[in-house]
């Protein structure tokens, strides 16, 4: 109150002019988080083949060892496939052990980790044990046998079959799925450029489809899984029993998973929720003030509303108007 009238005055929001040094703020923690997990923090890979355990992990980029603290064992790995043969999921089953004691068993699949004293695992990768290849000094090359005994597998039963046949001879596969004729006995397969060892060239003919060449390795029995027929095809040893209307063994694999720990992870996220806040209230709250001044006048008393904003300047212009509509209504 003085000499010229009466003022009021009233502001809300007045704080919301700290937005912009939130949003600041939040670029330091995030740089701080990023230099905890930098240093604090590792990225390492393993391959766990089944049954097996390992309570250590190699360092991405680096040839360093770094002990868990703890062991990982992979229990069993399972896989399943499209029609067209891509992997449609892998799931690896863990157990975390420590000094001996399980004391953790979980399922892992790609994008759903497990989490364990701030370590975090995921499914990477995995891939098939196969068989060594028998030692050149160990043994003598293998040579071509006059009658060849084959197994075949069906992909889509799991059904077995043996027959046999002889190099150059035509063959009948099961279930009427096509022809197959050996026509070369090879010690030294490549595949790939690769030395796959021993192997059976033929000439596959599907009853549905255009003929392709085969390689049946005799080191890699599944090897002829890859080419993903109607049969998968391989040789059988000479000891070896195959009874029709059987499956064949699992085939062994191993897991790959990913290692990480980053304990600057939460001051990053700390950082992002600032942000976000800070942005709202910059782009979307704004200090407002308003002063009404009540003066004498010839008359009758003068009001005056006037306001200002530092956003949304024309919204606080209709909103003084209101003001000054009501007003007017109640004199």
């Amino acid at each position: 109150k003085t000499e010229k009238g009466l003022f009021l005055f009233g502001e809300k929001w007045r704080w919301t002019r700290l937005g912009v040094y939130i949003v600041h703020s939040s670029i330091v923690f995030l740089l701080i988080g990023g230099i905890i997990g930098s240093l604090l923090g590792f990225d390492g890979f393993i391959t766990i083949p089944e049954g097996q355990s390992i309570d250590h992990v190699q360092l991405r980029y680096t040839n360093k060892i770094l002990p868990l603290g703890f062991s990982i064992r992979c229990d069993d790995f399972d896989i399943s496939f499209y029609r067209n043969g891509a992997p449609k999921e892998y799931r690896s089953s863990l157990t975390i052990l420590e000094q001996g004691r399980e004391v953790l068993k979980r399922n892992v699949i790609v994008n759903d980790p497990l989490r364990y004293k701030g370590i975090n695992i995921f499914q990477a990768s995995y891939g098939k044990i196969q068989p060594e290849l028998p030692k050149k000094e160990d043994s003598l090359p293998p040579e071509p046998e006059e009658e060849i005994s084959l197994i075949f597998t069906s992909n889509a039963t799991g059904m077995t079959y043996r027959k046999n046949t002889r190099l150059g001879q035509p063959l009948n596969m099961p279930e009427d799925t096509g022809k197959i004729m050996l026509v070369e006995f090879t010690p030294a397969a490549l595949f790939m450029g690769q030395n796959i060892g021993a192997a059976y060239l033929g000439i596959l003919t599907p009853s549905q489809g255009t003929p392709a060449r085969v390689q049946l390795s005799l080191g890699f029995p599944n090897f002829d899984k890859m080419r993903k027929g109607a049969m998968f095809i391989s040789i059988a040893k000479k000891d070896e029993k195959v009874l029709p209307m059987h499956r064949q063994p699992a085939q062994k694999y191993y897991t790959g998973l990913q290692i990480t720990k980053d304990p600057g992870v939460w001051v990053v996220y700390f950082g992002f929720i600032l942000m976000i806040v800070g942005c709202f209230i910059t782009f979307f709250m704004s200090h407002q003030s308003i002063c009404i001044k009540i003066s004498k006048g010839s008359e009758n008393s003068v009001i005056t509303v006037s306001g200002i904003a530092n956003k949304n300047k024309l919204g606080m212009e209709n909103k003084i108007r209101r003001i000054s509509h009501k007003l007017a209504d109640l004199s």
